[in-house]
């Protein structure tokens, strides 16, 4: 009984398989949504042991004010959102597409139940939708790309009139752009400043500040 209680565990260890990595998952969408064109793709997904976790670095040398990748969202109601995610991916939202530049009394933007959790759309304007893997600059960093607008598929913001609408409605998605704040050599970690809000339980790097 002993000899096959012990062939039986070996054999439920074998067979049972840990939960796929979302983080991994996403990175092979990615991959294979460029395909033959990797070469255009900015960043390359890693896993980065010094974070605990994986980030964003870039695959190529890239200039200043280069576009990286976006960060999504999908537009839900402010103060009555319960995040799956416990808020760690909230953000701001624009407060219409005639202003997206001003920030949302009525929506906030979450990304869903997880880091795999893109809505779909691994590539938007020929850039990665894997924003939030992009880690915060550590104690002795200093951030080297910023969310600097959001921008969205102005299709998705059409009624069945085909008339383009002036508001936004919980549900509709939307990106935040990620640029380079300056240069940056291949294999650099791409880094990013959180709000003020997060909640954070390390030392954080500092923010990029620009040369006059």
């Amino acid at each position: 009984m002993t000899v096959k209680r012990k062939q039986a565990s070996t054999f439920i260890k074998k067979t049972l398989k840990k939960p796929a990595d979302p983080t991994l998952r996403l990175r092979n969408n990615i991959d294979k949504a460029f395909g033959a064109k990797k070469c255009l793709n900015p960043c390359v997904i890693k896993r980065c042991p010094a974070k605990h976790g994986y980030g964003a670095f870039a695959r190529r040398d890239l200039k200043k004010n280069t576009p990286v990748a976006y960060y999504v969202i999908k537009l839900v109601k402010s103060f009555t959102h319960k995040s799956p995610t416990k808020f760690v991916y909230l953000t701001t939202a624009p407060s219409s597409p005639s202003r997206p530049n001003s920030t949302s009394r009525t929506f906030e933007g979450d990304i869903g139940q997880d880091t795999g959790d893109v809505f779909g759309r691994y590539i938007f304007r020929g850039r990665p939708v894997c924003g939030h893997v992009f880690n915060e600059p550590s104690e002795h960093q200093t951030q080297n790309c910023d969310m600097v607008r959001f921008v969205w598929d102005a299709g998705l913001l059409k009624e069945s009139d085909g008339k383009s609408r002036t508001t936004f409605k919980a549900g509709d998605v939307v990106f935040h752009e990620i640029k380079t704040l300056r240069a940056v050599k291949k294999g650099e970690e791409l880094m990013t400043m959180y709000g003020d809000d997060y909640e954070r339980k390390y030392k954080v790097g500092k923010k990029f500040k620009k040369v006059s």
